[in-house]
């Protein structure tokens, strides 16, 4: 449970295909970037720093900025993504976190307190 208490209070970067112009509270309709694997899953990509999001494209900077509970109820919306791609350009820290668990996230159960 300490991961997905660490996953859902971490702030994550977001790539987008688009500059916003405006982004409003608790909107998650923002033009993340996507991909489809070789193995037909569609990942939604997240990085834990703009360090890691510039190893994936150096000149990519358009990017936002979520905690990973938000980035889960992102993905939940989103019908083709299968998993969250975390550092996909950064072997020691990469990982993805599939449906299933990104969707336990967002139980009520799961509690996300922010530290003060």
């Amino acid at each position: 449970m300490h991961l997905y208490h660490t996953l859902a209070v971490t702030r994550l970067y977001i790539p987008v295909a688009a500059p916003l112009t405006e982004l409003r509270p608790g909107a998650f309709d923002v033009p993340a970037v996507c991909v489809r694997g070789e193995n037909g899953k569609g990942y939604l990509l997240a990085f834990s720093t703009v360090d890691n999001l510039r190893r994936w494209k150096p000149t990519h900077d358009q990017f936002v900025t979520f905690v990973g509970a938000q980035v889960a109820e992102m993905a939940k919306g989103m019908d083709d993504v299968d998993e969250i791609a975390v550092n996909v350009a950064t072997p020691e820290s990469r990982g993805n976190i599939p449906r299933a668990d990104f969707e336990f996230l967002q139980l009520p159960h799961v509690i996300v307190k922010a530290d003060v």
